[in-house]
């Protein structure tokens, strides 16, 4: 049996082999799921039951999950080398079960005992590390946390523009419908949340961040994405970890901008009166914008997937001049698909505000890393 183990413990390799991944992810795999092998090797004579147990634990579940999966990889794959290793894998497993179900069942109760715990363990053990291990493998969904921004936005708003000390504090406030899981900045899954207050000059808790994103195997966030109450969630570099500074995730200015483009350029041209002004010649299909808007109808348009922009004529002027247009541009559910609203005219400039309202041209202009890929955030 103790041949046998050595054997299942090397075939992991095979396992490792027909998955695509990283030389750390598959030492870590290779290693921690051979752990039962393992403690079969190393295990004294007085304990085989025990080691007979976690050979049959760790053959049951280990040939019943390579067997499913060779039934219904195999017609499509055939006999790849991916199918081929996967196969030798499979008995290995089948070698070290039959290797233990040879030595026969326990007769002393103790060695029953010790047979069961070991089984029992065994499958406990791989159970849980699968589990766990394809937990760390979900990716961070970012609209997720757009719910705690808005959260603490309300929460700003209501305690004269600070923000709480902890999340425990923002939900004894707002209820637990704005971080679900645990009352605390620690795990939960999909992913954590590490919530960070930032203290001014007077003690005062004046901002905040929030790191999130799927963790690793031991519960600390592996690649976290960064968010404040800006409500601009910014990405990260495989293996680092994302600050203010790094790039803008998806989000609706790119478009904006080149709208705003347009439209400076048109109205420049085309002067208008009234409610004359036809958006859908700004944006007409045949070349002048980017943008082909043949979707707006009584005065808007859906903007990406979860935004939708709205388009407005200015008041006439003194003398019925005419002095230009603006729109805005708002999430379809603030803090579920976003928080920031923006607001921009024929100057081009954009403005955004992350509050539950209708943006204006007195908001802050968004930062050009907002709406110019590959512009570092650091001015942000």
């Amino acid at each position: 049996m103790k041949a046998a183990a050595v054997l299942s413990y090397f075939s992991l390799y095979l396992l490792v082999s027909t998955a695509r991944l990283s030389a750390q992810q598959a030492r870590f795999i290779w290693l921690w799921y051979g752990i039962p092998s393992l403690l079969i090797v190393l295990a004294p004579k007085r304990w085989s039951a025990l080691a007979q147990g976690l050979a049959i634990g760790q053959g049951v579940y280990f040939s019943r999950e390579a067997i499913v999966l060779l039934a219904l990889a195999l017609p499509f794959n055939g006999l790849s080398n991916g199918m081929v290793s996967l196969a030798g894998f499979v008995l290995a497993q089948a070698f070290l079960f039959i290797a233990a179900f040879l030595l026969g069942w326990p007769s002393k109760t103790a060695d029953i005992v010790l047979f069961g715990c070991g089984a029992a363990a065994s499958i406990l053990f791989i159970v849980l590390t699968v589990h766990r291990w394809e937990g760390t493998q979900s990716k961070p969904l970012a609209l997720n946390v757009y719910r705690t921004v808005g959260c603490l936005d309300r929460y700003s708003l209501a305690h004269g523009g600070l923000y709480p000390a902890s999340f425990e504090e923002l939900t004894r406030t707002t209820g637990n419908y704005c971080v679900t899981g645990p009352q605390s900045s620690g795990p939960w899954r999909p992913q954590k949340l590490v919530y960070q207050p930032a203290k001014g000059s007077d003690g005062r808790i004046v901002g905040y961040s929030i790191r999130f994103g799927p963790d690793d195997f031991w519960g600390k966030v592996r690649t976290a994405w960064y968010v404040d109450q800006t409500g601009l969630i910014h990405t990260s570099p495989e293996g680092q970890v994302a600050n203010e500074q790094g790039p803008i995730w998806s989000n609706e200015t790119l478009e904006l901008k080149n709208w705003s483009e347009c439209y400076a350029k048109y109205v420049a041209t085309h002067p208008s009166t009234g409610e004359t002004f036809d958006w859908k010649l700004v944006l007409r299909p045949e070349g002048r914008c980017t943008p082909d808007v043949r979707e707006i109808h009584d005065g808007h348009a859906p903007l990406g997937q979860f935004y939708t922009a709205h388009f407005y004529v200015k008041p006439l002027g003194r003398g019925g001049s005419q002095p230009g247009f603006y729109v805005t541009a708002r999430p379809n559910q603030y803090g579920s698909f976003g928080v920031r609203s923006y607001y921009f005219d024929e100057t081009g400039i954009i403005r955004a505000t992350p509050q539950n309202r209708e943006p204006d041209s007195a908001d802050e202009p968004t930062p050009e890393c907002e709406w110019k890929e590959h512009v570092n955030c650091s001015g942000n």
